[in-house]
């Protein structure tokens, strides 16, 4: 009886072990895809590149009928996609973080420039005027980039700062230089 269940379970055995390893090579598709949804795409590029290029493997791997190769590019595809949502997550949170750092330097300076300008001679009301459209240009950004963090938009909060760190820069570069000295009084 031992030997009749053994001899029927044997070619089920074979078969089983005949077929392409599906379970992993789904839950290297499942990690590839929370790899792009954590943002590999922009953060992780190359390790997300060398996940799917493992689950191409896989695929030759089966093609060929070699099921123990396409189990190890499957294993290491599902590896390589969660290294890359792990980093691509380091990476936009330290950028995150270096962006609510900027937006704070900005904002200071914004007011920096509020009071110049307020302060301004009129020897100084052109530049005045520069620095208050500069700030006004600089508010916006800061409104929208701040808008962009809460949409969890790292990338485009970046890139609606770039630059006006300078801009706030020059446009106060006026007013922190000393006024001349008053010319001496003729008696």
């Amino acid at each position: 009886m031992r030997r009749l269940a053994v001899l029927l379970l044997l070619p089920l055995a074979v078969v089983a072990c005949g077929e392409p390893p599906e379970r992993e090579y789904h839950q290297a598709q499942g990690a590839i895809e929370a790899a792009r949804a954590a943002g590999a795409d922009v953060y992780a590029p190359e390790e997300l590149a060398a996940a799917e290029q493992a689950l191409k493997r896989y695929d030759a791997a089966v093609a060929q009928r070699d099921y123990r190769q396409a189990l190890n590019h499957a294993l290491d595809s599902r590896e390589r996609a969660s290294a890359a949502a792990k980093k691509a997550a380091a990476d936009k949170a330290t950028r995150r973080g270096e962006i609510e750092r900027l937006v704070v330097v900005l904002a200071a300076d914004v007011e920096r420039g509020r009071v110049a300008a307020n302060a301004a001679t009129k020897a100084q009301e052109a530049a005045a005027r520069s620095l208050r459209q500069v700030i006004a240009d600089t508010e916006r950004a800061l409104q929208d980039s701040r808008a962009a963090l809460e949409r969890d938009d790292v990338k485009q909060a970046r890139t609606l700062l770039d630059g006006l760190e300078a801009r706030l820069a020059q446009a106060l570069a006026t007013f922190r230089t000393p006024a001349p000295p008053p010319a001496p009084r003729r008696r």
